[in-house]
This record gives C-alpha cells, structure tokens and sequence, in this order.
C-alpha cells in the first residue's frame, strides 16, 4: 500500500466527522429553533382567542345588562302607569262623592226653605184665625204690621239658611277642586318619578355597559401587546438558537478541518523524515482501526 493512503484516510473521517458533527449540530439547532416558533405562534393564537372570547362575554353582559335594564324600566313604568290610574280613579271617586254631598246639601237647603215658608205661613194662618176670632179687622193698623213683622222674619230665617248653605256649598266646592288638584298633581308626580327613575335606570346600565366595554378593551389591548411581544421574543430566541446551532456547526467543521490539516501535515513530515517509520509499522487513525505501511511497492 503507498504511504499517503494512511494521511489522506485519516483526513478524510476528520474531515467526515467535522461535517456530520457540523450537520446534526445544525438540525438540532433547526428542530429546536423550530419547537420555539411553534410554541410561540401557539401562545400567540391562544392569546387572540382569549381576547375575542373576553370580548365577546363582555359585549355578551353588556347586551344582558341593557336588556334587563329595558325590561326593568318597562315593568317600572307599567306599575307607574297602573299606580297613576289608581290614584285619577280615587281622585274621581272622591271627586264624585263630594258632588254627591253638594246635592244632598242643596236638596237639604231646598227641603228646609220649604218647611220654613210652610212653617210661617202656617203661623200667619193662625195669626189671621186669632185675629179674626177677636173681631180685629185683619191687614189694619197694627195687624197688618204684625203680618210684615211675621214675613220679615220669614225672609230673615230663609236668608240665614241660604247663608248656611252658601257657606256648606263653598267648602264642597273648595274640597272638590282641592281633590282634583291633589288627585292631577300625584298623577304628575308619580309619572314623573317614574319616568326620572326609569332614565337613571338605563344611565346607570349605560355607563356600566360602556364601563365594561372600556376596561374590556383595556384589557384586550394589554394581551395583545404581550402576546405580540411573546412572538417577537420567540422569533429573536429561535434566532439565536439557529445562530448559535451554526456558529458549533462552523466550529465542528473548523475543528474537522484543522484535525485533518494537522493528521496531514504530521503524517507528511513523519513520512518524509528518514528512521521515523519503520517498514509493517501501525498507524492508528482516527475513527479506530489501523493501516499499516508496506515498502515493498
């Protein structure tokens, strides 16, 4: 066998080993690079699925709240308007039965004028009888004076009953417009109230919707951001994976070189210095197994 077999063997597996130990670093490198992507663009998608879901259920409560707010403010205004219906028909009730009273006040006023005039004429009647039982010649003189006394009186007791009834009739009338004011303003009121109660309502619902809303998208935005900062660190991390996969490759390979260059170049100068090699003499190469020099070619 010559005896650059031996050097160039032993070069070439130095050279063999460098790169395949350069390759399987390098694909560690890619596989590793690659798993860090990967779980990246996965933590990253996972994070936009739980910012819409976060935003959905917010939207989602901020839907429910509005609705029940309606539904509270309808039910709200229902009972305000049932309340107010209460109160008119009250008011006209009472209304009706102090114009009730008025009547019977009126037909009482009536029923007393009537049993006063029947009353005085009853005692002219008498006046009249006695007088005439006497032999007195009636309207002359002071019978006749007697008789414009008796009706003056009349006159004067069925003023004071007017009077009386003038009197009854003004506080039924003032009772019955005092109702009916009192009776219009509560309806007022109450629709008032109602409607006041049913606009804080839906504010209230509102600013909590759109407070919800707000804090949601807070939130959303900061995920966002993180996750977006999550993929970029993975991105640069898988990055400088590869990069330091490739520098051990280069190094590998560097270090496959310079022991073939150095096998070489030791194997040429024991080779060309005379009494260095003796003929049959082993040489173990690198990798393991041996040549062995023959001289006789």
């Amino acid at each position: 066998m010559a005896a650059w077999v031996v050097p160039v063997a032993t070069m070439a597996m130095s050279v063999i080993q460098g790169m395949s130990s350069a390759s399987a670093a390098k694909k560690a490198a890619q596989n590793e690079a690659a798993w860090i992507r990967y779980n990246a663009q996965m933590a990253h998608g996972t994070a936009l699925g739980n910012i819409a879901a976060q935003i959905a259920i917010a939207k989602f409560t901020s839907d429910i709240g509005l609705e029940t707010a309606e539904m509270e403010n309808s039910v709200l205004l229902d009972i305000t308007e049932y309340n107010a219906n209460i109160m008119e028909a009250t008011t006209v009730y009472n209304v009706h039965l102090l114009e009730n009273d008025l009547i019977n006040m009126w037909d009482a006023f009536d029923l007393d004028l009537y049993n006063l005039e029947n009353e005085r004429a009853r005692e002219r009647g008498q006046i009249v009888a006695f007088q005439s039982a006497s032999g007195t010649i009636i309207d002359d003189g002071s019978n006749a004076a007697i008789i414009v006394s008796e009706k003056a009186q009349e006159n004067l007791d069925a003023f004071v009953i007017r009077h009386g009834a003038d009197i009854q009739a003004a506080k039924i009338e003032n009772s019955i417009a005092r109702n009916k004011w009192e009776g219009k303003t509560k309806v007022e009121q109450l629709i008032w109230e109602g409607e006041v109660q049913a606009l804080v309502n839906m504010t209230n619902a509102r600013a909590k919707s759109i407070g919800d809303m707000g804090l949601a998208y807070i939130s959303a935005d900061a995920q966002l951001q993180s996750a977006r900062s999550n993929i970029i660190s993975g991105a640069i991390g898988a990055q400088q994976v590869q990069n330091a996969g490739q520098v051990k490759a280069n190094n590998a390979m560097t270090t496959g070189l310079f022991n073939a260059a150095k096998t070489g170049v030791s194997s040429y100068y024991q080779y060309k210095t005379p009494g260095t090699q003796s003929p049959d003499t082993t040489v173990e190469p690198a990798g393991g197994g041996h040549f062995q020099y023959d001289d006789t070619e």
